[in-house]
């Protein structure tokens, strides 16, 4: 059986204005893995077998991942996930707006602002420039920061898995792309509170996701326990 809405699906699990890892921007075909497609953005990583897609990827060598012993066998329901989510307080989303130029507050719309300087022998300088703002024009755009009606997850929001910690932010990045291939459930296989943790998805089909180290002590942080 073939994956479902591959191209997509798989997109979602890489990172496509990734400047430092060109090989990252797409899904490819891991040499060094026995031909399996990987697709990954450096957090979560998704291993499938050649088998169940149908598109063709460019091939490189990247090492595999010292995964580690399993460990446990928990079934997660991205249910369970869905109700941990409403748990955490969210934040609304914005956007930023420009609209017409108007005077620009540091200048004064003069195109020109003072910049003094105290010297050594007890003088005072000023100089006159260009306003570094408005780049002299005495003008800039008038931005706002518009609603859009959606709820996003703040920074600092954890899931914990067992004794596993991740940010929630690449959980569902990673929930959102196994649900575009039809899967709504992943099996827990080798647990560490520190470094790689292995999903099973399906026959086939396998996810690996870093853990994060949880700061008790950062502003405002949330950690919601999922099992």
């Amino acid at each position: 059986m073939k994956i479902k809405n591959e191209k997509e699906a798989l997109q979602m699990f890489c990172e496509e204005e990734n400047d430092y890892r060109d090989k990252f921007k797409k899904p490819f075909v891991n040499e060094k893995d026995g031909g399996r497609i990987w697709a990954t953005n450096g957090y979560i990583l998704l291993m499938v077998d050649p088998k169940l897609t149908r598109c063709k990827y460019t091939a490189f060598s990247q090492n595999r991942l010292n995964v580690g012993e399993v460990n446990t066998d928990r079934l997660i329901k991205f249910s369970e996930i869905d109700k941990a989510y409403m748990k955490f307080k969210l934040v609304e989303e914005v956007k930023s707006e420009t609209g017409d130029d108007i005077e620009c507050k540091d200048c004064d719309g003069e195109g020109e602002v003072e910049y003094s300087y105290h010297a050594r022998n007890g003088r005072t300088y000023y100089e006159t420039h260009e306003c570094p703002v408005c780049q002299g024009t005495g003008v800039v755009p008038d931005c706002k920061m518009i609603p859009t009606g959606k709820m996003l997850l703040p920074r600092y929001t954890y899931y914990k898995f067992g004794e596993a910690t991740f940010d929630a932010a690449t959980v569902m990045q990673a929930v959102k792309g196994l649900r575009k291939m039809g899967f709504e459930s992943m099996t827990h296989r080798v647990s560490s509170e520190r470094g790689i943790n292995l999903f099973s998805v399906a026959e086939g089909i396998e996810l690996i996701v870093n853990t994060i180290i949880y700061d008790r002590m950062q502003e405002k942080s949330q950690r919601i326990k999922v099992y």
